[in-house]
């Protein structure tokens, strides 16, 4: 049975969806207006449902963000720091550790790492912190360290890009977030954050991070640009 639209502009693109048909930039604009939460979540559903049947997935994970000194000041971001700012901090290894242990008792299955680009911490404590993580959670798969922080590792390395991620997933790298670098579009991505990778670098690090088989995620923040008729629509 076909779902009953409030929004009968959404009816032509739940029958494409349907077909398998790709959706337009028209069509993208119009699921991000509608105001028919219900009838955008029954298209979404019938895509996911011809992509995975009626399985769902869930992961259990912990968050380390290792430091929030950052160097970029990013539009958006209300939790870079200046070193000498009060609330600035950098985990000692010792300190990830404790985090670690104080949840061991949870079945996490995934570690999302991230954090600022802090000068002051050389090439060799990120490798440290994923033998670390390895150490104590050996069955869990490490997610860390985005395009941006990917690109600024190998310049503090002196490594290739391609050098920088072998090195990272030979300590324990499973897989890669977003973060920024893998906005394509020039205007929103020097509009939001200037001071990161530019967007051949971030494209380079993910290419080059995805080419082996191992995963990466492009998650991009919504309702920060919003000037649909320029093609904005973040």
């Amino acid at each position: 049975m076909d779902p009953i639209f409030l929004d009968e502009r959404l009816v032509p693109i739940y029958s494409k969806v349907r077909q398998k048909t790709r959706l337009s930039k028209e069509d993208g604009i119009c699921l991000y207006q509608s105001s028919d939460l219900l009838g955008v979540g029954s298209i979404a559903h019938v895509a996911r449902i011809a992509r995975h049947g009626s399985t769902a997935y869930y992961v259990y994970n912990q968050h380390l963000n290792y430091t929030n000194i950052c160097k970029n000041r990013c539009r958006f971001c209300a939790y870079a720091k200046d070193r000498q700012e009060s609330g600035a901090y950098a985990w000692s290894l010792a300190e990830v550790a404790r985090r670690l242990k104080e949840r061991i008792d949870e079945p996490v299955d995934e570690l999302h790492i991230v954090g600022g680009l802090n000068e002051s911490l050389g090439f060799d404590y990120y490798i440290d912190l994923l033998k670390t993580v390895k150490q104590i959670r050996p069955d869990a798969a490490i997610k860390a360290f985005t395009c941006v922080e990917i690109d600024y590792l190998s310049r503090i390395s002196g490594l290739s890009v391609d050098e920088t991620i072998q090195q990272l997933k030979a300590a324990g790298l499973d897989m890669m977030p977003g973060g920024g670098a893998e906005i394509l579009n020039t205007r929103i991505h020097d509009a939001l954050f200037p001071k990161k990778s530019i967007i051949p670098g971030g494209s380079k690090s993910s290419k080059l991070f995805t080419k082996p088989g191992s995963p990466a995620m492009p998650p991009c923040c919504t309702g920060i640009l919003k000037p649909l008729k320029s093609g904005w629509i973040i």
